[in-house]
């Protein structure tokens, strides 16, 4: 697995991956000002990055800050459980 070829597939995506100390949680998706950030926290390991990318990057694709529903808490649950199944699947195709 490769951490740098995770981070210039998102980047292709047109979403910049920023890597922070101090930040309160290990990775966010945040679209601002129509620009596309996933933050992660540097004190992760690489295998968490790739995890958190890969998580991040499925709320980008399915474009979930954009979703009304998802300030409903049984509604964020469903797009977290989704968000998670995909990420597996990505991680299982680095691993295989």
């Amino acid at each position: 697995m490769n951490l740098n070829k995770v981070i210039k597939e998102i980047e292709q995506l047109n979403c910049q991956v920023v890597i922070l100390d101090n930040l309160s949680c290990k990775g966010r998706y945040v679209l601002a000002n129509n620009k596309h950030f996933i933050f992660l926290s540097s004190d992760t390991t690489d295998i968490e990055k790739i995890n958190i990318l890969l998580h991040e990057k499925h709320h980008l694709i399915n474009d979930d800050c954009n979703n009304s529903l998802s300030q409903i808490d049984t509604f964020k649950n469903h797009i977290e459980s989704e968000t998670e199944k995909r990420r597996i699947l990505d991680f299982m195709s680095l691993v295989n």
